[in-house]
Protein backbone atom coordinates (compact mmCIF):
# COMPACT_ATOMS: atom_id res chain seq x y z
CA UNK A 1 0.00 0.00 0.00
CA UNK A 2 3.13 2.45 1.09
CA UNK A 3 4.33 1.59 -2.62
CA UNK A 4 0.21 2.08 -4.31
CA UNK A 5 0.21 5.90 -2.50
CA UNK A 6 3.83 6.49 -3.96
CA UNK A 7 2.47 5.72 -7.55
CA UNK A 8 -0.54 7.75 -7.06
CA UNK A 9 1.50 10.89 -6.46
CA UNK A 10 3.62 10.10 -9.80
CA UNK A 11 0.76 9.52 -11.94
CA UNK A 12 -0.61 12.60 -10.70
CA UNK A 13 2.58 14.97 -11.69
CA UNK A 14 1.47 14.35 -15.52
CA UNK A 15 -1.48 15.25 -17.18
CA UNK A 16 -2.95 12.02 -18.28
CA UNK A 17 -2.10 10.10 -14.76
CA UNK A 18 -4.37 13.32 -13.52
CA UNK A 19 -7.10 12.95 -15.96
CA UNK A 20 -7.14 8.68 -15.66
CA UNK A 21 -7.25 9.42 -11.54
CA UNK A 22 -9.99 12.62 -11.52
CA UNK A 23 -12.28 10.66 -14.18
CA UNK A 24 -11.83 7.02 -13.76
CA UNK A 25 -13.00 4.43 -10.55
CA UNK A 26 -9.77 6.01 -8.65
CA UNK A 27 -10.77 9.26 -7.59
CA UNK A 28 -13.85 7.97 -5.16
CA UNK A 29 -11.56 5.89 -3.26
CA UNK A 30 -8.73 8.34 -2.92
CA UNK A 31 -10.40 10.51 0.29
CA UNK A 32 -10.61 7.00 2.24
CA UNK A 33 -6.96 6.59 1.38
CA UNK A 34 -6.23 9.96 2.93
CA UNK A 35 -6.49 9.11 6.48
CA UNK A 36 -4.74 5.69 6.82
CA UNK A 37 -1.61 4.50 7.22
CA UNK A 38 1.75 5.62 7.85
CA UNK A 39 2.92 9.63 7.37
CA UNK A 40 4.83 8.99 4.64
CA UNK A 41 1.55 7.11 2.83
CA UNK A 42 -0.74 10.17 3.73
CA UNK A 43 1.96 12.54 2.61
CA UNK A 44 1.99 10.96 -0.69
CA UNK A 45 -1.66 10.42 -0.91
CA UNK A 46 -2.25 14.74 -0.10
CA UNK A 47 0.44 15.08 -2.26
CA UNK A 48 -1.54 13.22 -5.10
CA UNK A 49 -4.76 15.10 -4.19
CA UNK A 50 -2.78 18.38 -4.08
CA UNK A 51 -1.86 17.34 -8.11
CA UNK A 52 -5.23 17.24 -8.77
CA UNK A 53 -6.51 19.87 -7.47
CA UNK A 54 -3.83 22.23 -8.84
CA UNK A 55 -4.82 21.43 -12.49
CA UNK A 56 -8.85 20.52 -12.10
CA UNK A 57 -10.43 23.66 -13.86
CA UNK A 58 -7.75 23.95 -16.45
CA UNK A 59 -7.91 20.29 -17.36
CA UNK A 60 -11.61 19.83 -17.36
CA UNK A 61 -11.95 17.35 -14.38
CA UNK A 62 -12.54 19.94 -11.54
CA UNK A 63 -16.57 19.18 -11.45
CA UNK A 64 -15.24 15.42 -10.56
CA UNK A 65 -12.87 16.70 -7.94
CA UNK A 66 -14.97 19.19 -5.95
CA UNK A 67 -18.16 16.87 -6.12
CA UNK A 68 -19.24 15.54 -2.67
CA UNK A 69 -19.82 12.31 -3.36
CA UNK A 70 -15.59 11.75 -4.05
CA UNK A 71 -15.47 12.42 -0.26
CA UNK A 72 -12.31 14.52 -1.27
CA UNK A 73 -13.04 18.32 -0.20
CA UNK A 74 -13.78 16.76 2.93
CA UNK A 75 -10.66 14.53 3.49
CA UNK A 76 -8.52 17.79 2.50
CA UNK A 77 -10.20 19.85 5.22
CA UNK A 78 -10.17 17.35 7.75
CA UNK A 79 -6.16 17.27 9.04
CA UNK A 80 -6.84 21.31 8.86
CA UNK A 81 -10.19 21.35 11.03
CA UNK A 82 -8.32 21.02 14.06
CA UNK A 83 -10.75 18.28 14.85
CA UNK A 84 -9.24 14.86 16.41
CA UNK A 85 -7.65 12.97 16.08
CA UNK A 86 -5.67 16.39 14.83
CA UNK A 87 -2.72 15.31 11.97
CA UNK A 88 0.72 15.31 13.28
CA UNK A 89 2.79 15.46 10.30
CA UNK A 90 3.30 19.03 9.28
CA UNK A 91 4.07 17.74 5.62
CA UNK A 92 0.47 16.20 5.56
CA UNK A 93 -1.20 19.30 6.58
CA UNK A 94 0.75 21.90 4.43
CA UNK A 95 0.07 19.63 1.41
CA UNK A 96 -3.69 19.72 2.75
CA UNK A 97 -3.79 23.29 2.74
CA UNK A 98 -2.26 23.51 -0.31
CA UNK A 99 -4.99 21.59 -1.79
CA UNK A 100 -7.44 23.73 -0.51
CA UNK A 101 -5.57 26.76 -1.30
CA UNK A 102 -5.68 25.41 -5.29
CA UNK A 103 -9.43 24.81 -5.08
CA UNK A 104 -10.34 27.81 -3.21
CA UNK A 105 -8.65 29.43 -6.08
CA UNK A 106 -11.23 28.86 -9.19
CA UNK A 107 -15.25 29.53 -8.62
CA UNK A 108 -16.46 25.73 -8.65
CA UNK A 109 -13.79 24.56 -5.90
CA UNK A 110 -14.46 27.64 -3.70
CA UNK A 111 -18.25 27.46 -3.75
CA UNK A 112 -17.63 23.32 -2.72
CA UNK A 113 -15.58 24.40 -0.04
CA UNK A 114 -17.95 26.81 1.41
CA UNK A 115 -20.54 24.04 0.94
CA UNK A 116 -18.57 21.92 3.13
CA UNK A 117 -17.71 24.26 6.05
CA UNK A 118 -14.50 25.23 5.06
CA UNK A 119 -14.34 28.66 6.61
CA UNK A 120 -15.21 27.77 9.97
CA UNK A 121 -13.62 24.45 9.74
CA UNK A 122 -10.26 26.71 8.71
CA UNK A 123 -11.00 29.45 11.03
CA UNK A 124 -10.61 26.45 14.26
CA UNK A 125 -7.96 24.89 12.98
CA UNK A 126 -5.53 27.45 12.12
CA UNK A 127 -6.01 28.08 15.88
CA UNK A 128 -4.28 25.23 16.59
CA UNK A 129 -1.94 25.39 13.78
CA UNK A 130 1.99 26.42 14.55
CA UNK A 131 3.82 25.30 11.46
CA UNK A 132 4.61 28.16 9.28
CA UNK A 133 4.10 26.53 5.64
CA UNK A 134 0.41 25.59 6.62
CA UNK A 135 0.02 28.88 7.95
CA UNK A 136 0.34 30.64 5.22
CA UNK A 137 -1.63 28.53 2.69
CA UNK A 138 -4.76 28.89 5.04
CA UNK A 139 -4.10 32.39 5.51
CA UNK A 140 -4.07 32.80 1.71
CA UNK A 141 -7.65 30.56 2.02
CA UNK A 142 -9.06 32.77 4.54
CA UNK A 143 -8.33 36.18 2.43
CA UNK A 144 -9.57 34.41 -0.72
CA UNK A 145 -13.47 33.64 1.46
CA UNK A 146 -13.23 36.92 3.04
CA UNK A 147 -13.06 38.73 -0.54
CA UNK A 148 -15.42 36.52 -2.06
CA UNK A 149 -18.15 38.17 0.47
CA UNK A 150 -20.70 35.38 0.15
CA UNK A 151 -23.96 36.45 1.67
CA UNK A 152 -25.27 33.62 3.82
CA UNK A 153 -22.35 31.91 4.05
CA UNK A 154 -20.70 30.59 7.52
CA UNK A 155 -18.79 33.93 7.84
CA UNK A 156 -19.96 37.33 8.23
CA UNK A 157 -19.19 39.85 5.75
CA UNK A 158 -17.26 43.16 7.36
CA UNK A 159 -19.57 45.81 7.36
CA UNK A 160 -17.72 48.37 5.18
CA UNK A 161 -17.46 51.83 7.64
CA UNK A 162 -18.48 55.25 6.58
CA UNK A 163 -16.27 57.50 4.83
CA UNK A 164 -15.28 60.07 7.11
CA UNK A 165 -14.00 63.41 6.06
CA UNK A 166 -11.49 64.86 8.35
CA UNK A 167 -9.67 68.43 7.64
CA UNK A 168 -6.56 68.19 7.65
CA UNK A 169 -4.15 71.08 6.90
CA UNK A 170 -0.44 70.97 7.08
CA UNK A 171 1.77 74.64 7.83
CA UNK A 172 5.24 74.81 6.50
CA UNK A 173 7.77 73.56 8.73
CA UNK A 174 5.18 71.12 10.26
CA UNK A 175 6.84 67.31 10.18
CA UNK A 176 4.79 64.62 8.74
Amino acid sequence: AEHLASVLRNASQHADGRRLLATGVALPHLAPLLSSGAAERRRALYGCAKNLCMRAEREGYLQAVAAPETGLVEALLQPLSGSPPREADDGVRETAAEAVLALASVDAGLDALWAAGAPDKLKKGYEREEHPGTCEAMEQCAEIFLAANREGGPLQAVEELPDHHVDVSFRPGMAL
